[in-house]
């Protein structure tokens, strides 16, 4: 009779839970004290104080769904304990000794991984799931149970299932190639933070090589599913609170668990392959598989270049290029053999073979950082066309937000400009010539958004040009009053009121009638050239050192297309196509003796006294 092949061994499994006790017995403990101890303790005070009439009431069931779904605390919590579990169920990995005693036992290798995976699983979900039951409990003990709360909490359950297996899976299979104690939790977390810090690194260097281009300017997106600890942070449920009585529920990014289940599935398979092939002689090392040791060394010398360089050139406050590379030479070459140190556990490591590795990577990441000074990709040249921008924004030199076909087209046109004169200006910024930045964001019809930023010194004519078109009467309004002028209503405001050193002094409340006039007032000023652009009132504080303001005009009033201006610093082509885009705005304007009509029905409306304004 053949004997049966077991996937679980009752023995490893009593190790685990009996030796383990510390982990499991921890997470419970804390669980029970952040979940229905916590919980249960609030809600009863808030009964007994008669905070809220009846129990029955929404402000408890809203309590005991949204304590529960706050995963911006439970996703750390849930990777950390997922690391220890793994480490400590597979801690025989760690040392050749220990290593050899395990796997001499009568256990195949395919019960040993699945009980030891199993057991560490059972440490992260046990304590979760129990906690979540005794919080309903709890609940229920206090009558404010709904059918929807104990949805969310099976929902809850589920999704820290997933999430807790898809760390541990992941901590699992790092495990299979690290067999070193003190490097699991470094590479665990880089794994973690591995693709936004490419991208982070990635911007840095763009940006400091590529004119016009800076750190944001090609991922916008840049925390996705790639990395999981920050995006999981918002996964779940949200409420959404319109008063005490009237609560609803949002699922958040569910949709991706299933995609996380698939992952955490793929690591268990990998980790299992791995570890049937697995060398136990190789426990305690860095790296346990060779062809990954080429990519440690070069991932770890590329990346420590191009950190250490992007310091060395902010230390010094310079833009050569010359430096940049001379950096990353040296610290990649030191970089490349402290890995192969880390590797060997020896510092015998400057053979010829190791030593010519080196020199090819030295080549090769110059000929990358020569390539992208070059713009060979032509990220520097790039515009997009015309006919598939929606709308454009333009910050520093002018503040400009629009869909008008006529703005867009000059926006287009001057980025042209500014690229025929690419060189020009580029030698200006490495130079640090004094000048404006002007940061150009482009909304394409794809819902894409597409971002540069330049210096433009003083003395050139494009900067000339950018002037005269702020100084526009039409181009002001716009800025003033949204993108949608003249199609607004103003029905209200305030005037605030300052000393001349500049102290507030007190506000007065505006009717609509007087907001009317003083909105056609300040419109007049602005037809007849009397209005003050952002350039220029920076122009004349710096030039007096000193605020000439009288007093601060804030008129309210409303867009029925949805209020955007440009002159609002959280304004932007991110709510350009947003569906619950505020239609009520404020418009502030600092009066100065340069509006005259404006000045003159202030007076006229004893909003503002003459001797009040001397």
């Amino acid at each position: 009779m053949k004997s049966k092949i077991s996937l679980f061994n009752k023995a490893v499994w009593k190790r685990n839970v009996t030796g383990g006790w510390g982990l499991w017995s921890g997470l419970l403990l804390f669980y029970i004290l952040v979940l229905p101890v916590s919980l249960y303790g609030s809600m009863v005070q808030m009964i007994r104080s008669n905070v809220v009439d009846k129990p029955s009431e929404a402000i408890y069931p809203f309590m005991m769904v949204d304590n529960l779904w706050r995963m911006s605390f439970y996703v750390p919590i849930f990777a950390i304990a997922a690391l220890f579990c793994a480490m400590y169920v597979f801690s025989y990995l760690f040392t050749a000794r220990n290593s050899n005693m395990m796997h001499t036992y009568p256990i195949n290798r395919l019960s040993l991984f699945v009980t030891n995976y199993v057991s560490g699983l059972a440490f992260l979900l046990v304590p979760a799931v129990l906690a979540a039951l005794l919080t309903l409990a709890g609940g229920a003990s206090l009558g404010v149970v709904t059918g929807e709360v104990v949805r969310y909490y099976m929902l809850w359950i589920l999704t820290a299932a997933v999430e807790n297996m898809f760390f541990y899976s992941m901590a699992v299979c790092l495990l299979m190639f690290v067999g070193n104690i003190f490097a699991v939790p470094v590479l665990y977390l880089i794994l973690n933070f591995l693709y936004i810090g490419c991208i982070v690194i990635l911007e840095s260097i763009v940006g400091m090589v590529c004119f016009g281009l800076e750190s944001g300017s090609l991922f916008r997106d840049s925390v996705n599913v790639l990395t999981p600890i920050a995006y999981l942070d918002n996964v779940g449920v949200r409420a959404l609170v319109y008063d005490r009585m009237d609560i609803e529920y949002e699922l958040v990014r569910m949709h991706v668990l299933p995609g996380y289940f698939v992952a955490a599935v793929v690591f268990v398979l990998i980790a299992l392959a791995a570890y049937g092939k697995k060398h136990i002689e190789t426990a305690g090392d860095v790296i346990t598989v060779n062809w990954l040791k080429p990519i440690f060394r070069w991932g770890l010398a590329v990346c420590t270049a191009s950190l250490g360089a992007l310091y060395i050139t902010l230390v010094f406050d310079s833009k050569s290029f010359v430096l940049l590379i001379c950096s990353v030479i040296v610290i990649g070459a030191a970089a490349f053999f402290i890995a192969q140190m880390l590797l060997e556990r020896s510092v015998h490591v400057f053979t010829k073979k190791r030593l010519r590795e080196c020199a090819a990577y030295s080549v090769m990441i110059c000929a990358l950082y020569m390539a992208l000074n070059m713009d060979v990709l032509g990220l520097e040249k790039k515009i997009p066309p015309a006919d598939q921008v929606q709308a454009v924004r333009v910050s520093g030199a002018i503040e400009l937000l629009s869909d008008n076909p006529k703005r867009m087209d000059w926006v287009h046109g001057l980025h042209s400009q500014i690229l025929a004169s690419r060189k020009e200006l580029k030698r200006a910024w490495k130079e640090d010539t004094i000048g404006w930045s002007v940061s150009i964001d482009y909304l394409l019809k794809d819902g894409s958004t597409f971002r540069r930023s330049y210096r433009i010194p003083e003395t050139n004519e494009i900067f000339a040009e950018i002037k005269e078109y702020a100084k526009l009467p039409e181009v002001q309004l716009e800025q003033m009053f949204g993108i949608h002028y003249p199609n607004v209503e103003v029905y209200g405001g305030i005037f605030e009121y300052y000393t001349k050193d500049g102290a507030y002094s007190g506000s007065k409340r505006i009717s609509q009638t007087q907001a009317n006039q003083l909105f056609e007032a300040v419109k007049e000023d602005i037809n007849n050239g009397r209005g003050a652009t952002k350039l220029e009132q920076y122009e004349e504080t710096a030039s007096t050192q000193t605020d000439t303001s009288i007093g601060n005009l804030m008129l309210e009033l409303r867009d029925e297309a949805g209020f955007m201006s440009a002159q609002n610093y959280y304004s932007g082509l991110s709510q350009y196509n947003s569906s619950d885009l505020a239609k009520d705005g404020e418009v502030r304007i600092e009066v100065d003796q340069r509006y005259a009509s404006l000045l003159e029905k202030l007076y006229e409306l004893n909003i503002l006294e003459k001797e009040k304004e001397e």
